[in-house]
């Protein structure tokens, strides 16, 4: 595998590896939100959309929605950066010195 398509696959794992957890520890903490629902609760806060149908009621459920907003504002633009120098190391276009 090249350095680009493992940088692919280390950023497909790191942003599912986000949101699997996430919701897992959502469902641990709140009571009455099924593993599915704190799925969907995440995906829709990591896109931004924050419909709102669900929300953590605990505080440990917040703190756990906090950390996975921070790491994931932290983690995936510095993976897609990366990424975005491999790919224009190997643009045709690149000048070379």
């Amino acid at each position: 595998l090249s350095a680009t398509d493992k940088q692919v696959a280390q950023l497909g794992l790191t942003i599912s590896s986000i949101i699997f957890i996430s919701a897992g520890l959502i469902e641990l903490v709140e009571d009455d939100i099924s593993f599915g629902e704190s799925l969907y609760f995440i995906v829709v806060t990591i896109s931004t959309v924050g419909y709102g149908d669900y929300s953590p009621v605990s505080g440990s459920g917040m703190i756990i929605v906090s950390l996975m907003i921070i790491s994931s504002l932290i983690l995936v633009p510095s993976q897609v950066n990366h990424l975005q120098e491999l790919l224009a190391m190997k643009s045709p276009y690149r000048y070379i010195s």
